[in-house]
Order: structure tokens, then C-alpha cells, then sequence
């Protein structure tokens, strides 16, 4: 079986400095109770978002909800 492959450009110093600071932040954040956190590049660039939930979550969510209300 064959490994995947990866093939990615190089990344200028300024690039891969910001790269660093926003795994650094991520890293930070956290550390400091922060979850659900990723990081996604938009040209080129990393930036830190909340983490969306599936389908599967919200709806799980919705219907804990609605017992929660239903009980009250």
C-alpha cells in the first residue's frame, strides 16, 4: 500500500513566522480553557476560528433542549 503524498509550496520567512504565532496563540488560548478552536489558512494565510459542530451535535443539542423545556 502506498503512502499518501503532500506536496505544498515554499513558504517565504514572513510566511512561516506567521505560521509560528498563530500555532504559539492556538497553543495559549488553549491552555487558558479555550476549546473548540482551529486554525484555517485564507491565501495562504493561518488564522485561528471556533471549531463549527456537526449536524449530528446541533441537533443533539436542539433535542436535549426541548426535554430540558418540556420538564420545567
Amino acid at each position: 500500500m502506498h503512502r499518501p503524498i503532500s506536496v505544498t509550496r515554499d513558504r517565504t520567512p514572513n510566511e512561516r513566522e506567521a505560521i509560528r504565532l498563530v500555532y504559539a496563540d492556538m497553543k495559549n488560548r488553549k491552555k487558558n480553557g479555550e476549546s473548540d478552536l482551529v486554525i484555517k489558512y485564507r491565501d495562504g494565510f493561518p488564522y485561528i476560528i471556533p471549531a463549527r459542530r456537526s449536524s449530528q451535535d446541533r441537533r443533539h443539542q436542539a433535542s436535549n433542549s426541548a426535554l430540558t423545556q418540556t420538564k420545567s
